[in-house]
């Protein structure tokens, strides 16, 4: 959702690059929200 947002926008997206971080048990609930609500894209949630 996010990357096509940005295609709309007129930038050319080629590639996505994550940034891999590790969720803690006092984060999980906040990044999971962030993927639900806000379209982020999170791994190994």
């Amino acid at each position: 959702e996010k990357v096509e947002a940005v295609e709309r926008a007129g930038v050319a997206v080629k590639e996505r690059i994550p940034c891999l971080v590790e969720a803690h048990d006092s984060t999980q609930s906040y990044l999971r929200t962030k993927k639900d609500k806000m379209g982020h894209l999170i791994d190994g949630l």
